[in-house]
């Protein structure tokens, strides 16, 4: 049986330390992540190829339910208890950490785009750079 794994890599103090993290057999459906994201209660997030989103917290891995579309995720960005991922198919998403409510919204000007990225501004309004879909 194959085994997806992934390497993560921190930073102590002058040293290099690497873990490696068996996320779940390997399958068709999550063959790649594109974004990987530390939050501010110090779980890591990962979000990939046909909305694979997982949770990383103390060791463990669980999927993180949401109402998945099949758009790549391709960026993680949190602002409170708010998670934003911006992905392919002019699809972002917004997902309510406290709550776990979760909207969908796609631009359909933009479906055969992708949200590479996207920032928050000081107003909170949501800053997204993205471009044709060189992705799936």
């Amino acid at each position: 049986m194959r085994t997806k794994l992934i390497l993560l890599l921190c930073l102590i103090k002058c040293g290099l330390h690497a873990q490696l993290i068996h996320l779940e057999p390997a399958s068709s459906h999550d063959s790649s992540y594109y974004d990987i994201r530390k939050m501010n209660d110090g779980s890591i997030w990962l979000g990939g190829e046909y909305g694979i989103l997982k949770k990383i917290n103390k060791g463990n891995v669980s999927s993180i339910p949401y109402p998945n579309n099949g758009s790549h995720i391709l960026k993680i960005i949190e602002n409170e208890n708010v998670i934003y991922m911006a992905c392919d198919k002019g699809t972002i998403y917004r997902l309510n950490k406290e709550t776990g409510d979760a909207k969908v919204k796609v631009y359909k000007r933009f479906r055969k785009k992708c949200f590479y990225d996207m920032a928050i501004d000081n107003n909170g309004r949501i800053l997204v750079c993205g471009g044709t879909s060189a992705i799936g």
